[in-house]
């Protein structure tokens, strides 16, 4: 299997879309983190970048 191609479009102002086509369809992504990643595919990164969005380093305060 072939690894998923992207491509990146950004405008003057920043402003950043990610393109990938999938079992033959295009596919858009509003890029706000100015990234590009390799297989697997764009969307999947944006879900599994949730996993991670509250996580600091660091102890937490035990819970009475």
């Amino acid at each position: 299997r072939a690894s998923t191609v992207h491509w990146r479009f950004a405008d003057v102002s920043g402003r950043q879309v990610v393109l990938e086509i999938i079992n033959g369809q295009p596919r858009f992504y509003e890029n706000k983190l100015g990234v590009l990643t390799n297989s697997p595919g764009f969307g999947w990164r944006l879900t599994n970048r949730n996993n991670y969005i509250n996580l600091f380093s660091g102890g937490v305060a035990p819970t009475p």
